[in-house]
């Protein structure tokens, strides 16, 4: 704003971030909002979480529009453009062709787990079944929340599917009883919510019950199999090997930047610099036993990670994110450990590229 005042030039579109450290999007654009010289400014708001009441505050400030991090950069140009209400003619990138089924089939297989699905419908729990058990996965089904933990009190699973509406509990009551249990034991089962509401707050929803990510219903093959592999973990305590795509998407990077090289390797510097601040805010607030700080810290590090495609620490630093939501500090020290090999990696990596 000052920059602006200083210029004699007002901004016409602002991007806003939803969580920062001295003030948040939503209290910003209420500030800006209070000047007269952006009346007309456009705002953006850039989150990964967004619950209904700041929905609401959101569309009472007039924001165009907000999205989720890691920005795509079609999704910000969309997302410009519709601000500005620009004509439907203006010509969109062509989409890219579809993935040969096959190829796609094996990029999403995982090792054989044992699966508990949780699902009331007939129809969708016979179609996760099949399709679960043609991928050589042992797969378990029940009805309701409650035989759902009834069968965890018998079995051991590698991960369950969980459907949101269930008779006598549904799957977000189920799984806070789940995560509950785990805070004493330090254990966690990966959960999949299966919900037919695709809509943030609905996603929210399931995340601040503890889920680990969401799939939407119908069920869609591709989405339902990918979500799995991203979640599956091996049984032993043998990782296999990650692959260069896994530990560095050099392609995805450089499309969030908009093919900018230069740009890409100015923010991977940056990132290296940055790491030890982030991993160093992360080990303050567990050792001030601080949950919520832990989260906002993950948070952060977790947004630099996807917007550099930098998968698994991305992926490692949501799971911490998830440890502080629910206060779980007791895996949160373990999952603290991989963030920092992961970045070490990263690092490494980085440097024999270069």
């Amino acid at each position: 704003m000052d920059l602006a005042a200083e210029t004699g030039d007002a901004f016409s579109l602002i991007l806003l971030d939803f969580m920062m450290p001295d003030t948040n999007g939503l209290e910003l654009a209420r500030e800006i909002r209070q000047r007269s010289a952006y009346a007309a400014a456009k705002l953006i708001l850039l989150t990964s979480t967004l619950d209904t009441g700041s929905v609401s505050r959101a569309q009472d400030l007039a924001i165009s529009t907000h999205l989720t991090k890691p920005l795509l950069q079609s999704a910000l140009l969309d997302a410009i453009l519709t601000a500005f209400g620009t004509p439907e003619s203006v010509p969109k990138p062509e989409p890219e062709p579809l993935p040969d089924p096959n190829l796609h089939q094996q990029s999403f297989q995982s090792h054989a787990l044992h699966i508990l699905v949780a699902e009331d419908n007939p129809i969708n729990r016979r179609l996760a079944l099949r399709l679960l058990e043609k991928q050589g996965h042992t797969v378990t089904t029940v009805e309701t929340g409650k035989q759902a933990l009834a069968r965890l009190e018998k079995e051991t699973f590698d991960l369950v599917l969980m459907d949101i509406q269930m008779p006598e509990m549904d799957g977000l009551e189920t799984t806070r009883a789940i995560r509950k249990k785990e805070a004493q034991t330090g254990a966690h089962l990966p959960i999949i919510a299966m919900t037919a509401h695709a809509m943030q707050r609905d996603r929210q929803r399931c995340i601040e019950a503890g889920m680990d990510n969401y799939i939407s219903k119908p069920i869609k093959r591709d989405e339902f199999f990918k979500t799995i592999a991203e979640l599956a973990v091996p049984p032993t305590d043998v990782q296999p090997a990650q692959t260069e795509q896994e530990i560095f998407s050099y392609e995805e990077a450089l499309e969030r930047v908009g093919g900018d090289e230069d740009l890409l390797k100015e923010l991977l510097d940056l990132f290296l610099q940055e790491s030890p601040t982030y991993l160093s805010h992360i080990r303050q607030a567990l050792q001030q036993s601080d949950p919520e700080a832990l989260a906002q810290a993950a948070h952060t590090l977790k947004g630099a990670a996807g917007n550099l495609g930098a998968k698994i620490i991305f992926e490692t630093a949501s799971r911490l994110e998830q440890n502080g939501h629910n206060e779980n500090l007791t895996t949160a020290e373990d999952t603290t450990l991989v963030l920092e090999k992961e970045i070490e990696k990263f690092r490494d990596f980085l440097s024999k590229k270069q």
